[in-house]
């Protein structure tokens, strides 16, 4: 079996939050285990396809959602890695202010936001 490493390049923080995975034939619950502002791991019990571009749903709050699209970078039965790709302006808002909460580097925060600006759709 091939092995891949990833070299971490953005703040990762860890998030208890739930979330939802829509592929083209699931809807896939899960939990947030960890998140930056280029990807997260999402805890599930059902493996999903690599390669193939999904919807996630997180909800950090009560009233809260962040929604982005993404791609699956590797999936186990343990949950799934995914890369963020889009997401709409106010979800990014978001999820910059909840690594921003949880880092005391803000410089680096601000460094990584200008990686991904790209990403807003």
């Amino acid at each position: 079996m091939e092995q891949r490493y990833f070299t971490r390049n953005f703040t990762r923080v860890e998030l208890a939050a739930g979330a939802r995975i829509e592929t083209d034939q699931a809807q896939v619950p899960g939990d947030v285990a960890n998140i930056s502002m280029n990807g997260m791991f999402i805890r599930t019990r059902q493996q999903l396809p690599v390669d193939n571009t999904v919807r996630v749903f997180i909800y950090p709050g009560a009233d809260e959602e962040i929604h982005v699209q993404a791609r699956v970078l590797r999936s186990s039965e343990g949950g799934s890695a995914l890369k963020i790709e889009k997401m709409e302006l106010d979800s990014f808002v978001k999820l910059r202010n909840i690594i921003s909460e949880k880092c005391d580097d803000q410089e680096v925060i601000m460094r990584e936001v200008f990686k991904v600006v790209g990403n807003i759709a």
